[in-house]
C-alpha cells in the first residue's frame, strides 16, 4: 500500500519542479480572496483544491496568473477584481516563475494597503499594521472588541521564509467564543488573561512560522490557523479558525499540480487536563497539564478534470514523549502499534479518518461532501442498534447562474452522537477544550442557506439562513454502550436566526461591513436530562443571545 502511494506521489510530482516558490500562507479571515478564487473555480476559469485552507500566496498568485487567461469570459466585476487581487500578489507569482525582482535596496511605504515594503534580489520583507474595531448590539447589551497589531512576512533567496503577527484584543462585555457555547465567527477574546474587571477581556495573540520550500513542497514550523473539508459555513474535519487559539505544529505540504496534494502535520495541544502527581506550591495559581499531541495527514488526487477526492487520518494522543512513529507522515496511524504495546507504553490513543469529494464539473456549480469519524469500527456497520461516530458536511453553491454577479448556497450537517469527543477526556478531539470539529459537536444537525448578490466590485450582499438544533447530552462515562445512543432522539437546543450583511472591500485586506440578524435560540425540557430548558440555553448559547434578539453589527478592518 505504502508502495502505491510513493508511486502515484513521485509521477503526480513528474514535471512540477518549478511549481512552488516560498510558501507563505494567506490567512483564512482574508475571505475575499478566498471567495473570488472559489467563484472563479465554479466559473472553470481555474482548477482549485480547496479542501485545505490556508492558501499560500505564491499559489494564490498563480491562480489568478490562470483566470487572466478566461477574462474575457468575465463579468466586468470579476475583471475589475482579477486586476485588484493580481496587483496585490504579483511579487508572489514573479517569485514563483523565478523572476527576479526590479526593486533596489531601499525600503517605501505604501499607503493602499497601508505597508513598509523592501525588496531586492535576494530578500522580500513586508510590515503591515492590524487594525480593526468590531460592535455587537441588541436589547441585552452593546459588545465591541478591537484589534491592533503587525505583521510581518518575508520571502529570503529561493527556499526559506517567515512570517508572523502580533495583537493585542480588546473587548467589552461578554466573550462570546469561550469553549462549549455553539456561536461561531463572532472572533474578539476567547478567555481572560490577568486580572481585569468581570465585563472587559484582554489577550495577546501571536501566529507565525518559518518555512523551507523546495520545487513541489515544503515544509515549516508554524502556528497558524487551519480550516480542513470543503465547506462554505463550517468545516468538519478540523477547525481552528480565528477566535479560537491556535496550536504549535511542524507541518508539510507536497503538491503535484492540480492532480494531487498532500497536506500533514504533528501539533502540540493542551489537553486542560491537570495532573495530579505534579504540583507548584510556589505558585498555587498554576497548573501542569497532561501531554496531549495530534497527529494528522491528507491526500488529495484529482482522477477526472475537476473532480477532487480527499482521504486521510489522525490520531489524537496522550504519552509523556512524542511518538516518533507519528513523525512519518505517510502513515496509518491508527495501525502503527497494537493495542497492546499501546496499553504497555502508557500511551492513550483516540483515532479519526475522514473522506472529502469535491466537484466542479458542472459549469458554474461546486458540489461537496465531507465526512469524519472517531474510533471507527466495522463491527458497527453490522449492527443496526449502533452507530460509529461520524459527522458528514454535504452542500453546494451555484455561481452566476442563472443571474451574473450572484451566487446561491446550500450546506447541511449531520453528526452522530458521541463524535468528536472520548470517554478518556485527555484524548478528545479538542484544543484548549474547544472543539477542533465543527463547531457544533456532537448529535447535532445544522441546514444553512444563502443568496449573495456582488453589483460591483467590492461590495457584496449577503442574505442567510441558518436552523441549528442540538440532541440529548450523552456525558461520557466508563462502562457505557456510548455506540447504542440515538441520534436526535429529542431536541434540547436549538437555534434559528436569518441575517443580511453587506461587506465593501476597499483593497485586499481593507475593507468595512454592516450586519442586521434576527436570532431566536431556545433550550428545552426533556425528561431525564441533567439540564432543564433555561440549562440548556445557557450551556450552548451566551446570554447576548438568549431568546430573540434582533442584532445589529458593523465594523472595520486592515489586516
Amino acid at each position: 500500500m505504502r508502495l502505491l502511494i510513493i508511486s502515484i506521489l513521485l509521477s503526480c510530482l513528474a514535471g512540477h519542479s518549478r511549481l512552488q516558490a516560498q510558501y507563505l500562507p494567506d490567512h483564512v479571515s482574508n475571505e475575499g480572496i478566498y471567495e473570488f478564487l472559489d467563484e472563479l473555480a465554479n466559473n472553470q476559469f481555474i482548477t482549485l483544491t480547496s479542501v485545505v485552507r490556508p492558501y499560500s500566496r505564491t499559489l494564490i498568485a498563480l491562480k489568478l496568473d490562470e483566470a487572466a487567461g478566461s477574462s474575457h469570459l468575465m463579468t466586468t466585476r470579476q475583471r475589475h477584481l482579477l486586476d485588484v487581487y493580481r496587483e496585490a500578489f504579483t511579487s508572489y507569482g514573479r517569485r514563483a516563475r523565478g523572476q527576479r525582482m526590479a526593486f533596489g535596496a531601499a525600503g517605501h511605504l505604501r499607503l493602499l494597503p497601508p505597508a513598509y515594503e523592501r525588496r531586492d534580489q535576494q530578500m522580500y520583507v513586508s510590515v503591515r499594521p492590524i487594525l480593526e474595531g468590531h460592535y455587537h448590539g441588541n436589547s441585552q447589551a452593546d459588545i465591541h472588541h478591537l484589534h491592533a497589531g503587525v505583521s510581518v512576512s518575508s520571502a529570503i533567496g529561493e527556499s526559506w521564509s517567515a512570517w508572523g503577527s502580533l495583537q493585542g484584543i480588546w473587548q467589552h462585555e461578554e466573550v462570546l467564543s469561550r469553549p462549549g457555547l455553539l456561536i461561531r465567527g463572532e472572533g474578539g477574546a476567547w478567555k481572560q488573561e490577568g486580572e481585569m474587571d468581570d465585563s472587559y477581556y484582554q489577550i495577546t495573540d501571536m501566529r507565525g512560522g518559518i518555512s523551507y520550500s523546495w520545487g513541489w513542497g515544503a515544509i515549516a514550523f508554524q502556528k497558524e490557523h487551519l480550516l480542513w473539508g470543503d465547506h462554505y459555513h463550517a468545516p468538519n474535519i478540523l477547525d481552528i479558525s480565528p477566535g479560537r487559539p491556535t496550536y504549535p505544529m511542524i507541518s508539510m505540504h507536497i503538491r503535484g499540480g492540480d492532480r494531487f496534494s498532500f497536506h500533514y502535520h504533528h501539533g502540540w495541544l493542551n489537553s486542560m487536563v491537570i495532573q495530579d502527581t505534579i504540583s507548584f506550591p510556589a505558585h498555587p495559581d498554576r497548573y501542569n497539564y497532561h501531554n496531549k499531541f495530534f497527529t494528522t495527514n491528507l491526500f488529495t488526487l484529482m482522477p477526472l478534470e475537476r473532480l477532487h477526492v480527499s482521504a486521510g487520518n489522525a490520531i489524537v494522543y496522550s504519552a509523556s514523549n512524542m511518538y516518533i512513529g507519528n513523525f512519518i507522515p505517510f502513515m496509518v496511524f491508527r495501525a502503527l502499534e497494537p493495542s497492546d504495546a499501546e496499553i504497555s507504553s502508557g500511551r492513550l490513543t483516540n483515532t479519526m479518518a475522514f473522506v472529502n469529494i469535491s466537484s466542479r464539473q458542472i459549469p458554474n456549480t461546486h458540489l461537496f461532501l465531507s465526512w469524519f469519524a472517531n474510533s471507527f469500527n466495522l463491527g458497527r456497520l453490522r449492527d443496526s442498534d449502533r452507530n460509529n461516530f461520524t459527522s458528514a458536511t454535504m452542500g453546494g453553491r451555484l455561481s452566476n447562474w442563472p443571474v451574473r454577479d450572484t451566487d446561491l448556497t446550500l450546506e447541511y450537517t449531520r453528526t452522530l452522537p458521541n463524535t468528536f469527543e472520548h470517554r478518556t477526556p485527555i484524548i478528545t478531539y479538542a484544543h484548549e477544550q474547544f472543539s477542533m470539529g465543527h463547531y457544533l459537536g456532537a448529535n447535532a444537525s445544522q441546514l444553512y442557506a444563502s443568496a449573495g448578490i456582488h453589483p460591483w466590485r467590492g461590495l457584496s450582499l449577503r442574505f442567510c439562513y441558518k436552523d441549528a438544533r442540538k440532541g440529548n447530552y450523552f456525558p461520557h462515562q466508563y462502562g457505557s454502550m456510548q455506540d447504542t445512543d440515538p441520534y436526535m432522539q429529542d431536541v434540547t437546543w436549538r437555534n434559528t436566526s436569518y441575517s443580511v450583511q453587506a461587506r465593501y472591500l476597499l483593497h485586499n485586506n481593507i475593507g468595512v461591513y454592516a450586519r442586521l440578524r434576527l436570532m431566536n435560540a431556545r433550550g428545552y425540557d426533556v425528561e431525564g436530562e441533567e439540564y432543564d430548558a433555561e440549562g440548556f440555553l445557557n450551556k450552548y448559547t451566551p446570554a447576548f443571545y438568549h431568546g430573540e434578539t434582533t442584532t445589529v453589527s458593523f465594523g472595520v478592518f486592515i489586516r
